[in-house]
């Protein structure tokens, strides 16, 4: 073992303070440079959607639901919607762990982590047979750690321009931390 007297003490000290530091930014860099960092400007063509803070640009050829939570296109059978839950984003992220969603039979496509307005968000692709046709289902989860929201569209896999409209509009989203929304008792 080497041993360091005087001032080569003092010299490796300052190396290995030097290094941990470099090293310290280099890890923390690493995980901002892991979250693809997105800023959506809220439009006039931005519409909320019911019972949430969600607003989206809704997809071209795509009418509201009748139930005003979200977006269907009726040629197609593709569908978008979003829910709002006064529970952290973890809890969500948590809970739709790769096991879990393999467990209900998804193929995973796509999982990535955003950064949308300064907020955490989570991407989820996935691939899944629905009456005898391959499904694709599109979920972005944002919030923080007191409330998120989750936008979930479907859309046949045999109507590809359908699902581009989707993934653009699901991307549009503007989360107003600031709006109120009347929280629904749940049905019993």
């Amino acid at each position: 073992m080497v041993r360091f007297t005087g001032k080569w003490k003092y010299l490796f000290k300052e190396c290995m303070k030097s290094f941990s530091i470099t090293l310290g930014c280099i890890l923390a860099s690493t995980v901002v440079w892991a979250q693809t960092i997105l800023n959506t400007a809220f439009t006039a063509d931005h519409r909320l959607i019911r019972d949430t803070k969600v607003f989206i640009i809704p997809p071209p050829g795509f009418r509201l639901n009748s139930n005003s939570i979200g977006y269907a296109n009726n040629e197609t059978g593709a569908h978008v919607a979003a829910i709002q839950s006064d529970k952290p984003l973890r809890s969500i992220r948590e809970h739709l762990s790769e096991e879990y969603l393999r467990g209900k039979h998804y193929r995973i496509v796509e999982i990535k982590r955003y950064r949308i307005n300064r907020m955490p968000a989570v991407w989820y692709e996935l691939e899944t047979e629905f009456y005898d046709r391959t499904t694709t289902k599109y979920i972005l989860i944002i919030g923080n750690r007191k409330e998120h929201a989750m936008i979930e569209a479907y859309c046949p896999k045999e109507y590809p321009l359908a699902g581009i409209a989707l993934r653009r509009s699901i991307f549009s989203v503007y989360y107003d931390l600031d709006s109120t929304y009347i929280k629904r008792p749940d049905p019993q």
